[in-house]
């Protein structure tokens, strides 16, 4: 499964994989919802969180709604 939540995981393991404690997002439309759900499940980990052209929390139309869970 490649969704919103296995690709916040993936910025994890990222970051365990280089050493750091803690690491800052600039995320742009879709990436929004990976940043958010990043720093939901790990909030001790985020120094910053820069959102830009947000995508919004529900799918807007229902052909894309599988890709935001």
């Amino acid at each position: 499964v490649f969704a919103t939540p296995q690709m916040a995981q993936d910025i994890d393991a990222i970051r365990r994989m280089f050493g750091y404690e803690r690491v800052s997002l600039f995320a742009v439309s879709y990436g929004t919802r990976v940043a958010t759900a990043y720093a939901a499940a790990h909030p001790r980990h985020l120094d910053r969180l820069v959102l830009d052209s947000v995508a919004p929390e529900h799918a807007y139309y229902p052909g894309i709604a599988g890709n935001f869970d």
